[in-house]
């Protein structure tokens, strides 16, 4: 039996497919996670502007240029990568689940 054919036989599975409100419901919290993750990219690059980008022509000048971007803004590139691909991803399973 294949996975996806494992949630569909599961107790999850028939109790979806059962009520009324659960499905529904599963759609509202899905919605409202998306809703999160766009809530914290928003705060990720309000962080980036007010904390990391500031000191940009410091970081930026051309003694500092061999020793990269600061951490503050490798963990600001990192986050952005990942909310957003969490809301792409996210969004394109909405129709799914």
């Amino acid at each position: 039996m294949t996975p996806v054919g494992a949630l569909e036989a599961s107790a999850l599975g028939a109790a979806m497919r059962d009520s009324a409100g659960l499905y529904p419901l599963a759609e509202i919290v899905h919605t409202l996670g998306i809703a999160l993750l766009f809530m914290a990219a928003g705060a990720n690059a309000a962080l980036f502007q007010v904390i990391t980008f500031r000191t940009a022509d410091v970081w930026d000048a051309e003694a500092m240029r061999p020793l990269g971007p600061p951490p503050s803004a490798r963990i600001a590139g990192a986050a952005w990568l990942v909310l957003w691909m969490s809301v792409i991803a996210c969004g394109r399973l909405l129709a799914y689940f």
